[in-house]
């Protein structure tokens, strides 16, 4: 079962078109009397049991890795979107209803191996629970998402939009990816909190070819070509699971 979330509009045109060709021609081998048509039914869900590391290589170039202005573009930073409520002058700003949700705050220096620590002049800081675009604890990042929270949580082994994501949904996806396309803006969150792009072999296993078939792909074409072919490709485990229905819903009828 493969890992990549299908685009549900894609996937009805690509396969009701596919299932309407196969259909013309097994419907004029009925009419020859070759063969004897049933009822057909599609293949049932399936458990997803494969994740997306699973399916990563060991060992992956750096060219492949984002570098930190890139991944500056695609976090979402809690500081910049809240930064009306630090208060850095000498008086405070008129308090509102709604600032049991979001309080004002003081500002306070922030070191990775000290934590927060309080201004010389003796405030205290207002503790939250995001820091910049990680956690507190430092096990996800913060990946813009168009909703009204702003971001999702992104961990070791989620695959992420890695471009043209400000007005995206879904940008991050656990243990999975979203669909893929010809273009390689998909990618993937490592253990290190680093985010790369998907290699050209890793976006043909997710499409459910094995490495051998990409190895010879691989001598004729360029990355760009590698990347595009399986984004117009199908999952070859779905095709098969459709096709294994369809045409086991015909009994062949024997030929002299």
């Amino acid at each position: 079962m493969s890992v990549v979330k299908e685009n549900e509009e894609v996937l009805k045109v690509t396969g009701g078109y596919m299932y309407k060709k196969c259909e013309d021609i097994l419907n004029d081998l009925e009419k020859q009397g070759k063969i004897k048509k049933l009822n057909f039914i599609f293949p049932p869900k399936q458990e997803l049991k494969l994740k997306l590391k699973d399916i990563l290589e060991d060992d992956v170039d750096e060219k492949y890795y984002l570098s930190d202005e890139q991944i500056e573009k695609i976090r979402c930073s809690t500081f910049h979107q809240n930064n009306r409520r630090i208060q850095e002058k000498e008086y405070c700003d008129t308090l509102c209803a709604r600032d049991w949700k979001d309080p004002k705050c003081v500002v306070a220096d922030y070191r990775y191996d000290e934590g927060l620590r309080i201004r010389k002049n003796g405030l205290s800081p207002c503790l939250t629970t995001k820091i910049g675009s990680t956690s507190l604890s430092g096990n996800t990042l913060l990946i813009k998402n168009a909703t009204k929270q702003g971001y999702l949580e992104a961990t070791d082994g989620n695959g992420v939009y890695i471009s043209n994501i400000d007005k995206k949904r879904g940008t991050v996806q656990k243990e999975m990816i979203p669909t893929l396309k010809t273009s390689p803006d998909i990618g993937c969150v490592t253990n290190n909190l680093r985010i790369r792009k998907l290699t050209p072999k890793e976006t043909w296993r997710l499409m459910g070819f094995d490495d051998e078939d990409f190895d010879k792909a691989e001598k004729v074409n360029s990355n760009t070509q590698l990347y595009k072919q399986a984004g117009n490709s199908i999952v070859v485990n779905v095709l098969q699971a459709i096709f294994r229905n369809l045409l086991s819903d015909y009994i062949w009828s024997d030929l002299d």
